[in-house]
């Protein structure tokens, strides 16, 4: 039982650091095009 909860539990962090990872790659990206638009 606990360790299912854990393992869950885990599986949510990566969710977050995933789209936390997606969430910076688009912010330099962007970051990036406005800088060549300068």
């Amino acid at each position: 039982m606990m360790t299912t909860r854990i393992k869950s539990k885990n599986e949510q962090f990566d969710n977050v650091n995933l789209l936390m990872e997606i969430v910076r790659l688009k912010l330099i990206i962007s970051v990036k095009k406005n800088l060549q638009l300068l």
